[in-house]
C-alpha cells in the first residue's frame, strides 16, 4: 500500500440496530460500553428513509429497505475495496502498465484520494 490508512481497520460489517430503525457499520474494535458491556466501535448509522413509520402498531419499517441494505453493505466493504483499489494501482504501475491503462489508473488514484481524504 502506497498510503499510511487513517479509517478504523477493517473489517467492518453492518448490523440491524436495536431499534430497527436504522443500519449500524461497526468496526473490528472491542470496546467497553458504560451500560451495555463489551461491543464493537460505531463506523457509522445509517438510518430508515423518511417515511418509516413507528409506533405500537408498527414493528417494522420495510419501506426502503433494499436501499438501507445496500447502502450499509457499500460501506461496509469500504476498507477491503480501498485495499484492493491501492494493490491494483500500485501494482499498474510496478508492472509499467501506467501508460497502456491510461485513464483508469488516473481514475483509482483519484478514488483512491478521495477515500483517503487527501484531495481535500
Amino acid at each position: 500500500m502506497s498510503e499510511t490508512l487513517k479509517h478504523t481497520p477493517g473489517p467492518w460489517v453492518s448490523v440491524e440496530s436495536r431499534f430497527a430503525s436504522e443500519t449500524l457499520i461497526l468496526g473490528p474494535q472491542v470496546r467497553v460500553d458504560d451500560d451495555e458491556g463489551a461491543g464493537r466501535d460505531t463506523i457509522a448509522i445509517i438510518p430508515m428513509p423518511s417515511g418509516c413509520e413507528w409506533g405500537p402498531e408498527h414493528d417494522s419499517c420495510t419501506l426502503g429497505r433494499p436501499e438501507t441494505d445496500a447502502n450499509a453493505s457499500l460501506i461496509a466493504a469500504a476498507p477491503e475495496m480501498l485495499e484492493a483499489l491501492q494493490s491494483a494501482a500500485d501494482f499498474i504501475e510496478r508492472q509499467g502498465y501506467s501508460e497502456w491503462i491510461g485513464g483508469s489508473l488516473v481514475e483509482l488514484r483519484e478514488a483512491i484520494s478521495k477515500a483517503t481524504g487527501a484531495d481535500q
